[in-house]
């Protein structure tokens, strides 16, 4: 049966689903790629996807926006992508730096997560972080933002940190400092604060009673301080299964960092926010 006006029949359509996967499978779920997932979420039976995906029965051009949709890829392509001859889709998605083409694993995650930092969208809950340094000589500094110099603020690699963070209340946070290079580490949640359910408006790292403030211990160099909350709470890739109350901080690798920044990136804009922030550590 030919296709009606606004679909249309491919046999590679089937390939392009599979290099799809091998692109951006690293930032979702391997439900997402399978033939009963996508079928529910075309609205259609398994057997009408399977005879889609090797070109027996057309394809709508509202079936691709699902597509496009369900993989966030809607800030890089449109559906028009799918029409595309399989090599011409290949191109396409190496052009828009999809997933994998995007770089080494993370970058994705920290361009999304800052592009959420900048957006500024009134409708995003206001979120505000501050680092507060403390001296490796001072203890008990009242909490108050340092003030930021034309390389961000700038602590030594012996000196203390604490970081306060201004959330909406009943919600969750959760803290990740980045080298900017290849190290990614989740402060909370970690034993610096077990939970990332937040009840309060202000929120204090650490959290634990006996701590005002935490080592750095770091290599001097340039830091970005990410803040991600969320009205619900969201998995972190990667977590280690171990009791966050004794969790020291914890390598987040590059690829879930992509895959949380996906994760978030697909949230109702009223229930997210990001915040970030630089600092340098010196000598």
């Amino acid at each position: 049966m030919p296709a009606v006006p606004g679909s249309f029949i491919d046999p590679e359509f089937g390939a392009k689903l599979e290099h799809l996967s091998g692109i951006i499978g690293f930032l979702h779920e391997a439900r997402k790629f399978r033939n009963a997932y996508l079928a529910r979420a075309m609205s259609t039976d398994a057997a009408s996807f399977r005879r889609k995906r090797i070109g027996k029965e057309a394809i709508t051009y509202q079936e691709l926006s699902i597509l496009i949709a369900l993989y966030n890829l809607g800030d890089k392509l449109d559906y028009a992508v799918f029409l595309l001859a399989l090599d011409d889709f290949k191109s396409a998605l190496r052009s828009a730096r999809v997933g994998t083409y995007a770089g080494r694993p993370g970058h994705f995650g920290r361009q999304t997560l800052l592009d959420l930092a900048a957006a500024g969208d009134p409708q995003s809950p206001r979120f505000l972080i501050q680092i507060k340094v403390v001296p490796v000589t001072r203890r008990r500094a009242p909490i108050a933002p340092t003030q930021p110099t034309a390389v961000g603020i700038v602590c030594g690699a012996d000196d203390r940190m604490m970081i306060q963070a201004s959330v909406p209340p009943h919600g969750h946070l959760i803290l990740v400092a980045d080298d900017l290079s290849n190290r990614i580490t989740c402060l909370m949640p970690s034993c610096l604060a077990p939970t990332t359910a937040v009840s309060d408006t202000t929120v204090l790292l650490p959290c634990k009673e006996d701590e005002d403030a935490y080592s750095l211990a770091e290599d001097p160099g340039l830091y970005r301080l990410f803040g991600i909350w969320t009205s619900t709470p969201v998995d972190i890739p990667g977590q280690p299964a171990h009791d966050p109350q004794t969790l020291p901080p914890w390598p987040l690798a590059g690829f879930h960092l992509d895959r949380l920044a996906t994760t978030v990136q697909a949230l109702p804009i009223t229930g997210r926010a990001v915040a970030a922030v630089d600092f340098r550590i010196t000598d």
